[in-house]
């Protein structure tokens, strides 16, 4: 008896096991699975990539490109070219074209009709020669073609543009201590946007009436200047492409070269990039003199594409961008008072309002580059 009721008893607790067991099988089959939650991971759209002819001393500066990276999600690159290179270059995958003058960019629409879709001028700046401080200021201060004034240096153009054509030596125009021909270095006129208005500024001084400067050469006056400019073009030694490289190229062998023609940005950008130690020793070498009437260079650049189109916007409205240019390289832009000296810098001898006239109308460009090419 005592048997049967333990029997009993396992029996009824194994069907209550099998009972529970299938109630809580029903229950987990009615209660809906969870669908696990898959959290994205973040993805960055690439930059886009946005690529110039030419603006290379404004788009390889490490500065600009971070800001248009970080503030816009575009990737700046460029081709080094010589401004009146462009229109030859291959065109595919250019989204934008930046000369250095409105010359040369006025050349690239004649030659290319139809493709730049927005442009505008972004920049200005002005033509300088250089010299050497150590070697050739003080012989060309006693001479008399420099002079001082409000701390700048000002060059009397008039007698070294006849000297240069009458092939006339440093010696024979008072300056024995000055080896070689009266010769001012420049880039290549043909290729080099800066080069070439150098040579518009050597017309400007042979315009009669134009021996104390302020005007600039018109067609009617080219006949016989233009035979005077290809004899000084010819006269160069190798000349390089670009107006960049040039002055590059002018830093390291300026102890040979009396005078060289470039421009206030270019020396900045060179100035400002020169590490600490090498401004203290360096900087003071290279001085600018400007000529009594220089010439004033706009710098355009030009959308060939919608992602040109929107650099040119950016550079239209950029306050940054715009202060950028002023203070490290004294491009004159909206940044820049009318009072103040490129940049803002302590080189003193940077003026804020030089004398200057503008480029020379189109038919002048074109007959010049007729012939110097």
């Amino acid at each position: 008896m005592q048997r049967n009721r333990i029997l009993i008893a396992a029996g009824l607790l194994l069907a209550a096991a099998v009972v529970f067991t299938l109630a809580l099988s029903l229950a987990n089959a009615s209660r809906p699975v969870p669908t696990p939650t898959i959290v994205p991971s973040p993805t960055t759209e690439p930059p886009t990539v946005t690529t110039c002819l030419g603006g290379q001393v404004f788009l390889r500066d490490a500065g600009v490109r971070q800001h248009l990276l970080d503030t816009y999600s575009i990737q700046a690159e460029y081709v080094a070219v010589g401004s009146f290179e462009m229109k030859d270059a291959d065109l595919n995958g250019i989204d934008c074209i930046w000369p250095g003058s409105r010359s040369a960019y006025e050349y690239f629409v004649a030659n290319k009709p139809g493709l730049v879709r927005r442009h505008d001028v972004i920049f200005r700046t002005y033509a300088m020669i250089f010299t050497r401080a150590d070697l050739y200021l003080d012989p060309l201060l006693r001479s008399g073609l420099v002079y001082e004034k409000d701390g700048a240096y000002l060059m009397r153009m008039y007698p070294v543009v006849t000297a240069m054509n009458a092939r006339s030596t440093w010696a024979e125009i008072g300056l024995p201590e000055i080896a070689g021909r009266v010769n001012i270095r420049y880039s290549a006129p043909e290729k080099s946007s800066g080069g070439l208005q150098h040579v518009f500024m050597l017309a400007n001084y042979l315009v009669p009436g134009g021996e104390e400067g302020g005007l600039v050469i018109g067609i009617e006056d080219l006949d016989p200047i233009l035979p005077q400019l290809v004899a000084n073009w010819e006269m160069q030694p190798r000349q390089v492409e670009s107006s960049p490289e040039w002055f590059s190229a002018y830093v390291y062998e300026s102890g040979s070269i009396p005078l060289a023609a470039s421009s206030e940005s270019l020396y900045l950008g060179w100035l400002n990039a020169l590490p600490p130690e090498r401004r203290e020793t360096d900087g003071d070498l290279i001085v600018g003199i400007y000529p009594e009437w220089t010439v004033s260079t706009d710098h355009v650049l030009a959308g060939l594409s919608p992602k040109g189109d929107r650099l040119v916007e950016i550079f239209q409205t950029d306050a940054y961008l715009q202060q950028l240019g002023w203070d490290n390289y004294g491009m004159r832009t909206a940044a820049g008072g009318i009072a103040a000296r490129p940049g803002d810098t302590d080189v003193t001898w940077l003026l804020a309002n030089p004398l200057s006239v503008g480029e020379p109308k189109q038919d002048v460009f074109e007959a010049v580059k007729a012939v110097i090419k």
